[in-house]
This record gives C-alpha cells, sequence and structure tokens, in this order.
C-alpha cells in the first residue's frame, strides 16, 4: 500500500494544482464548466496505474504531464485508442504513449 500511495503522490500533487488551473475548471453563471475533465481523469487514473505496476517512472509521469498541460493550452488533442492515448497536432496522429 505504501508503495501505491508514494507512486500516486506526484500525480496526486499535479491534480491539487490542476484543480485551481482555470484551463481545467471555471465557474460561469454559476455553473463549474471542466470540459477536458474526461480526458484529463483518464490520463491521470492511466499513470497512477503505470506507476503502481513500476511500468512508469517519475520522468515518464511528468512528460505526460507535460502532455496535459500542452492539451490544456489546446495545442495537441488527446483521444484514447486501444488503451494507449495518441498525441494528435493539427489533425496528424503524432505519437502515442502506451
Amino acid at each position: 500500500m505504501k508503495q501505491r500511495e508514494r507512486h500516486s503522490d506526484i500525480v496526486t500533487r499535479f491534480l491539487e494544482e490542476l484543480m485551481h488551473d482555470k484551463r481545467f475548471c471555471y465557474v460561469k453563471n454559476g455553473v463549474y464548466n471542466a470540459q477536458k475533465a474526461f480526458i484529463i481523469s483518464s490520463v491521470l487514473k492511466y499513470c497512477i496505474r503505470r506507476r503502481s505496476s513500476g511500468h512508469m517512472s517519475e520522468a515518464e509521469t511528468i512528460r505526460n504531464f507535460k502532455i496535459l498541460n500542452k492539451f490544456l493550452d489546446e495545442k495537441i488533442e488527446i483521444k484514447w485508442q486501444n488503451g494507449k492515448f495518441n498525441i494528435i497536432v493539427d489533425g496528424i496522429v503524432k505519437g502515442f504513449v502506451s
């Protein structure tokens, strides 16, 4: 259990910062808007699962966070396909993370 907690700490810190990020979630007319929440949640769960199983290093996790920041900045798109997420730039699949 300690190992899993340690692996999720970096994800938890990212998530805590994300909750204050207006690119992720904002309130308009009393309604919370988080249009990208599903994809971001999926990537974070993916990172926790991979780190817990020893298949993702901290450096790889941080790289995925940088990808999420580009997604929030609308510089890239992220699409799920066959358990992997694809990175799409200008409509072209540039790579995937497995």
